[in-house]
């Protein structure tokens, strides 16, 4: 069954198969067959030629051409260690000739169109520098310029580069790392009215900034929308108004969206939340939610973030004025939520365009409540209170109580792991 469904198979697609057949039919009976001769043109085909077939028979060679190569596959082995205990299994690669060779003669398996140009993005006088100590003071002095700080140069002294935004410059122009500028290119299409300038397909992409590192976050959205910036200054002009922060640039150029829905959010807060709640709530916005104008967020909701600090005054001192002790509360109120921005987010106030706190009763502005909770306690009663349970420790609690007071006592310090069952 196998040979007949073969030679079906090899009547049904090559022509010449199908020939030979024929003409077999047509000799007459009891004939001798070696008087009689097929012919084949090497210049003409069967008009049914079938359009799988490869091969180019001679006169005197017919052949079929079933498989050329086999192409990528996978294969299993089992890899099996001489204690005969662990079976483990490894995927092999098969390679085909076509896919060897290809390799073998270093042809290219992808292509990648168009070419890509990273652009640095840094605050100023903030460029990653690299240097050992044989040249530190050199390159601390003369650092190298970065493509931020060489398309700055360039927009001063090239009228074209000066219309271009910081993304598109590659495409008009090559980064030389040696002496740390932009040059025209010398080849691609010619920009019409601009004699000397040639396009090519690059891409510039600028790398991608946190939205916590705020300043440079903002930095990157302005270098987005002006062309031709001369330096880090001139990013935020707005309108001939020099704004202080990038932030505030940004917002004077409308590329950020309003507050009113983190308003919203502390004002329904405010109804059913304490003040320490509301401050922790502020905290959170401040730090995940990337707030347009903090400080007019902290003017706004003020009074509720500081009420537990005048309850409490008017509780202790009912016939004091209030509106003489307000900056108090206030300065309270910023202590307690940089307390809060601390233990979260790791910045200070200002950080996020806030003031800073002034220091209260010697407790610096940057003090975490968590070190101020650590070291308050009675030295006398901290001391009776180790005399009584030291003894009860066991040898191994010991062993690692002795080393650790033993590290602090001699300020020698390190990185201790104890590993030990909850309660040890």
């Amino acid at each position: 069954m196998l040979v007949e469904s073969l030679q079906s198979m090899l009547i049904e697609i090559n022509s010449y198969i199908r020939d030979f057949k024929t003409a077999l039919q047509y000799f007459p009976p009891n004939s001798n067959e070696n008087d009689y001769k097929i012919v084949i043109n090497a210049d003409r085909r069967p008009s049914a030629e079938h359009r799988g077939r490869h091969n180019e028979p001679t006169t005197n060679e017919v052949s079929v051409l079933l498989y050329v190569n086999k192409g990528s596959d996978l294969a299993v082995f089992g890899v099996q260690n001489a204690n005969d205990e662990v079976t483990s299994y490894q995927n092999g690669r098969y390679i085909s000739t076509s896919e060897a060779i290809w390799r073998i003669l270093s042809f290219s398996i992808h292509e990648r169109f168009p070419p890509v140009t990273h652009l640095d993005i840094h605050l100023e006088n903030g460029q990653r520098i690299y240097f050992d100590p044989s040249n530190v003071r050199g390159v601390v002095e003369n650092p190298r310029n970065t493509t931020l700080m060489a398309f700055f140069d360039l927009c001063q002294n090239d009228e074209f580069a000066a219309s271009l935004l910081y993304e598109e410059i590659p495409g008009y122009y090559t980064f030389n790392k040696q002496n740390g500028s932009f040059q025209r290119r010398r080849r691609g299409t010619p920009v019409e009215g601009h004699p000397g300038i040639f396009h090519e397909h690059t891409l510039g992409r600028i790398y991608t900034i946190h939205p916590n590192n705020r300043e440079c976050y903002h930095l990157r959205m302005l270098l987005n929308v002006v062309k031709g910036p001369t330096s880090f200054k001139t990013l935020k002009s707005v309108n001939g108004i020099l704004y202080p922060t990038y932030q505030a640039a940004c917002l004077a150029l409308g590329l950020l969206e309003g507050d009113n829905h983190w308003s919203d959010t502390l004002t329904d807060a405010r109804i059913s939340s304490s003040a320490s709640k509301l401050r922790e709530l502020f905290a959170i916005i401040l730090v995940f939610c990337n707030v347009s104008n903090p400080s007019e967020l902290w003017n706004k909701f003020q009074d509720h973030l500081m009420e537990d600090y005048v309850r409490d005054f008017q509780r202790h001192y009912p016939d004091a004025d209030i509106n003489a002790h307000l900056e108090n509360f206030s300065n309270r109120a910023l202590l307690a939520l940089q307390d809060v921005l601390l233990s979260i987010g790791g910045n200070t106030l200002p950080h996020y365009g806030l003031p800073s706190p002034q220091a209260i009763d010697g407790i610096v502005e940057n003090l975490n409540r968590e070190y101020i909770e650590h070291t308050n306690f009675d030295p006398v009663e901290l001391q009776h209170w180790i005399n009584q349970n030291e003894p009860r420790l066991n040898s191994e609690q010991n062993q690692i109580y002795r080393l650790l007071t033993d590290s602090v006592n001699t300020k020698a310090g390190g990185v201790y792991f104890l590993d030990a069952p909850g309660g040890t």
